[in-house]
């Protein structure tokens, strides 16, 4: 009937039609559409796609809201009110019910590239109607959130739940929640993969970037400070003193909360949009003076587009990047504290587009890092 199980392959288990988990239903298929340009995979999808959304409207008990089911809410989240409870502080229903949002919008979407211009119409609508529910219900008209945690702040800016004329105050109240905890993250699987994504996006870049380089409990550095390979299923599912953590659930390799490596591409590397599988890439590194020196690459089906910066390279402050743009593929660059750049020994104005072949940038920035 729509519904999703809890595992795959399902073990002889009925149980599921939770949210997150459950719209692997959606995402999986419209990210591989994102990501490859390739409409084969919403084709094969659709109906089951369809079958999820239709499955929840089902089974919510009030309209347009998430409620009243079973939910992992924010998993193994460290802001959780009852200890040992791994469902965290921010409410089940409102991650639900976001995720409702997200996973219908998906489908009207879908529809809208598959030619299906009434089920379009049908689930636009219907995501229209659920995102005034949840604002209805968890946001003032001023934009304050109801719910006072990073997590429910991280969805509200990713998935446009606030107005766009609120959600500066939104991110406001987001880092003024992340000071308050000492700027470590407190965020599980739901909440982690965003964080980081809005704070850069939304004028917080130096922040992320904290939170990023930080290598106390909890933080990425810390599992790698205490030699983890691996991404592990809890923050510390290894204790300082290299015991396991003994509350269980300790799997030490669950990429969960690894999905912050999206924003260190996107951000961090710098390949931020990009359209029809990469044939066009918007290039928008931010740089800070953490990282003086990256690397890195994407393998998109027109071939390896690579990056590589470095910062303060000399006593002017001089910032060089080289880039190798795949055949097929066009790049806009757009590079930070820049007006003209040089470009293979062309100067060029800020903003300009690249083709096949190899690129040597350097410029001077308006102001040093």
């Amino acid at each position: 009937n729509g519904m999703l199980t809890m595992y795959a392959p399902k073990m002889g288990t009925d149980d599921g039609g939770a949210a997150i988990w459950g719209d692997a239903a959606t995402f999986i298929p419209w990210n591989m559409y994102q990501a490859y340009g390739d409409s084969a995979i919403l084709k094969q999808n659709y109906s089951d796609m369809k079958a999820w959304v239709d499955w929840i409207t089902k089974h919510t008990k009030v309209p347009n809201l998430w409620i009243g089911c079973f939910q992992f809410g924010d998993w193994l989240a460290l802001d959780g009110e009852v200890p040992g409870l791994p469902t965290g502080k921010t409410d089940e229903d409102y991650i639900a019910s976001v995720y409702y949002y997200a996973s219908t919008k998906i489908v009207a979407e879908t529809a809208k590239v598959l030619g299906h211009s009434e089920d379009a119409k049908k689930y636009q609508k219907q995501a229209e109607k659920i995102l005034q529910a949840i604002r209805d219900e968890y946001v003032t008209k001023n934009g304050r959130l109801a719910i006072d945690t990073q997590t429910a702040y991280a969805l509200a800016l990713y998935f446009n739940i606030v107005p766009k004329d609120k959600k500066a105050r939104v991110a406001k109240d987001l880092v003024t929640r992340l000071h308050k905890d000492n700027d470590h993250l407190k965020t599980g699987f739901v909440g982690t993969p965003f964080i980081n994504q809005v704070l850069s996006q939304n004028g917080y870049h130096k922040l992320a970037m904290k939170i990023f380089m930080q290598e106390d409990f909890p933080s990425w550095l810390y599992a790698v400070k205490l030699g983890a390979t691996t991404v592990w299923e809890r923050w510390n599912s290894v204790e300082a003193d290299g015991s396991m953590n003994p509350e269980g659930m300790n799997s030490l390799n669950h990429y969960s909360i690894g999905a912050v490596m999206e924003w260190v591409y996107r951000y961090v590397l710098g390949i931020r949009e990009h359209k029809n599988g990469y044939q066009r890439i918007e290039f928008a590194p931010m740089f800070d003076y953490r990282l003086k020196h990256v690397k890195g690459h994407y393998d998109s089906s027109y071939g390896r587009f690579n990056v590589e910066y470095q910062i303060e390279t000399d006593e002017s402050h001089m910032i060089k990047v080289n880039l190798d743009v795949p055949y097929g593929t066009v790049v806009k660059a757009d590079l930070p504290r820049a007006k003209r750049v040089n470009v293979n020994g062309e100067e060029k104005d800020n903003g300009f587009e690249l083709t096949v072949g190899h690129y040597e940038i350097n410029y001077i920035p308006t102001h040093d890092y």
